[in-house]
């Protein structure tokens, strides 16, 4: 009968009924507390918290799990990562530029658990693939990215999340564009170009694409030499151009 209601909540939460879960859940605790499910249970408690962004409710929730269950310590951290950035107010610098060392020293704390338990349990590959993501993201909005584009390309090389492959793609490109390494930016966009023609996200690179040449152009105004100025800015112009054209022509409606 435990087993049941623990399902019932779980494919609650899975149909993004977070609230009746959570509802579920906590009635569970109250009805089973003795049931060797209680720290899945409180597991996904968690989750629902974070889903419906009660933030400090989870970090409640989840935080004495890390140590009491080892085997759910990097779903745990995973989701305390999560809270956290949830949690941090962007209007209050100091404080929101700590939340996100938190929680990229708590995501690569995640992918250390998952990575120990690659050997016993068949999901932690998976598990570590997404705390490295979450890890990359809060580099990208603290700004670090060089950082982020290296954790990008650790999930790519090591076939983490292959599902995901074009979204990392494009986040990588993305992350170069933002350090300034527009040259390896742009061999991002191709490889995304060349390998996934019918992704839903092909625009958007093609736009980062023009992008890296306008910027490229805007480099080569600065340079000392007035032959190599006028001839690298009028190529990289004209190869703006060309790019902005493609985008126009293949993808008018999203255009603005």
């Amino acid at each position: 009968v435990a087993r049941a209601g623990f399902f019932l909540g779980v494919m609650q939460y899975e149909d993004g009924k977070f609230a009746d879960a959570l509802t579920h859940f906590t009635a569970f605790l109250q009805q089973f507390p003795g049931s060797p499910l209680t720290a899945e249970v409180q597991l996904r408690q968690g989750f629902c918290q974070v889903q419906l962004k009660q933030f400090a409710e989870a970090l409640k929730t989840l935080q004495p799990l890390v140590d009491k269950e080892p085997r759910l310590a990097d779903q745990c951290l995973l989701w305390i990562g999560r809270a956290t950035v949830g949690a941090a107010d962007a209007a209050k610098p100091p404080a929101y530029e700590q939340a996100l060392k938190v929680a990229e020293d708590t995501f690569r704390k995640a992918a250390e658990r998952a990575q120990n338990l690659a050997n016993t349990d068949p999901e932690a590959r998976l598990r570590r693939g997404e705390a490295l993501l979450e890890l990359a993201d809060v580099q990208q909005l603290a700004k670090q990215f060089r950082e982020a584009a290296a954790t990008y390309n650790q999930i790519l090389n090591e076939k983490l999340l292959p599902q995901r492959d074009d979204e990392l793609v494009q986040d990588l490109a993305a992350a170069l564009h933002l350090a300034g390494d527009y040259a390896e930016s742009d061999k991002a966009c191709v490889r995304f170009r060349d390998n996934y023609p019918k992704s839903t996200l092909l625009p958007a690179v093609l736009f980062r694409y023009a992008e890296n040449a306008y910027f490229m152009a805007l480099a080569a105004e600065k340079l000392p030499s007035a032959p190599d100025r006028q001839r690298e800015t009028a190529k990289w112009l004209d190869e703006t151009i060309k790019r902005y054209q493609v985008v126009i022509d293949k993808y008018p409606e999203s255009v603005h």
